[in-house]
């Protein structure tokens, strides 16, 4: 790992997510293992979500906000993917949240004992009903998308799939998945 450069970078795209961001960005902060970097790609809200994210700038955590017009969430994904510095990336929503503090430190643990450039655990959802999906294998993944709020992504992926598609409102994460299982990630 390059000097000073954060092992995760944390994408958190937001609008209008004034009522749950904060409860986003404290899961993160409440980590055990702290490299890690925060960005806030905010599409020009009209609440207070800027200044909710704002309010945590003081702290010694990085994290920087970007509040700029996109075209949905996963405009603001990719142009959160070009201003990182991490070697993984992650995109948590504004209405998610780390379900424990030990949460970075596991995922990081295991991408070193594997050095994998994908690494998925589950989401927990009540609207999903409770635990969403498990284990995955390649015949699963063309019926049934992995959350992105589960998915840790080398940098590398998106140099070999590029970045989301926009063309999809929904389920481009699931797309950038499916091609990397084609090409054998």
């Amino acid at each position: 790992m390059q000097e000073g450069r954060p092992f995760f970078s944390i994408i958190i795209p937001t609008y209008n997510a004034s009522s749950t961001l904060a409860k986003a960005i404290k899961s993160i902060l409440a980590q055990t293992y702290t490299g890690y970097e925060i960005l806030i790609m905010d599409g020009k809200s009209n609440d207070t979500t800027v200044q909710i994210a704002k309010s945590f700038l003081n702290l010694d955590h990085p994290i920087s906000i970007v509040s700029q017009s996109d075209n949905g969430i996963y405009d603001a994904m990719n142009n959160g993917i070009k201003k990182t510095r991490g070697i993984y990336l992650y995109f948590l929503g504004a209405d998610d949240y780390l379900i424990d503090d030990n949460v970075l430190e596991d995922i990081h643990e295991q991408l070193i004992l594997t050095s994998t450039d994908v690494i998925y655990g589950n989401v927990q959802s009540p609207s999903l009903g409770s635990i969403y999906m498990g284990e995955c294998d390649d015949q699963l993944i063309f019926h049934k998308n992995i959350a992105h709020q589960s998915i840790f992504f080398h940098r590398r992926i998106f140099e070999l799939t590029g970045y989301f598609n926009l063309k999809y409102r929904t389920h481009a994460d699931w797309l950038i998945i499916s091609i990397g299982f084609l090409i054998q990630i």
